[in-house]
């Protein structure tokens, strides 16, 4: 048992501290190797700054009922005119069951509508009346959102930022 052992509203907390001591001193895995894939993970430092990104430009597009999952969803099916789930899909880099999940809330808000595509198995994304007036709104939200973050960072690391996940989507997809 640890000398520093002690009951916490009626519980003998030493059994919890020396299962703690065994847990974090025969760990298999060096604490300098942890530390390193902390730092230096490609998958978790993306998903860290996708999560920091994402609530910047969520935050702007909160006025107009927007998400910034739901943005570019908006910008490829104005830009593709009426299209297939798949080609949108491929276009965001999003798997068909989660675009499929995202469209609902732009379907109920009026401003995408979905229909048969040639065959039945085939549906086809296309943006309204009320979708391009919306979009037409969240361009310039957009804006501010991209230019903080242009401002933050200077130009060429912005660029550089884009240029380097672009590669690393290129190199994901092949």
């Amino acid at each position: 048992m640890l000398p520093h052992a002690n009951k916490q509203n009626g519980v003998d907390t030493s059994q919890y501290l020396y299962i703690l001591a065994i847990v974090t001193t025969s760990s298999a895995v060096p604490n300098g190797k942890l530390r390193e894939m902390l730092s230096s993970c490609l998958c978790l430092n993306t998903r860290r700054a996708a999560r920091v990104v994402t609530q910047r430009y969520d935050n702007v597009l909160r006025p107009l009922g927007l998400r910034s999952t739901q943005l570019p969803i908006l910008v490829t099916t104005s830009l593709f005119g009426p299209a297939d789930l798949q080609t949108i899909a491929d276009a965001i880099v999003m798997d068909a069951t989660t675009l499929s999940r995202n469209l609902k809330p732009l379907i109920r808000a009026g401003w995408l509508v979905v229909s048969e595509g040639e065959d039945r198995r085939t549906r086809v994304v296309a943006i309204t009346p009320s979708g391009r007036r919306i979009l037409k709104r969240a361009v310039p939200l957009w804006r501010q959102a991209q230019d903080d973050f242009v401002d933050a960072l200077g130009c060429g690391r912005f660029s550089q930022t884009i240029a380097n996940l672009t590669a690393a989507i290129d190199v994901s997809v092949r």
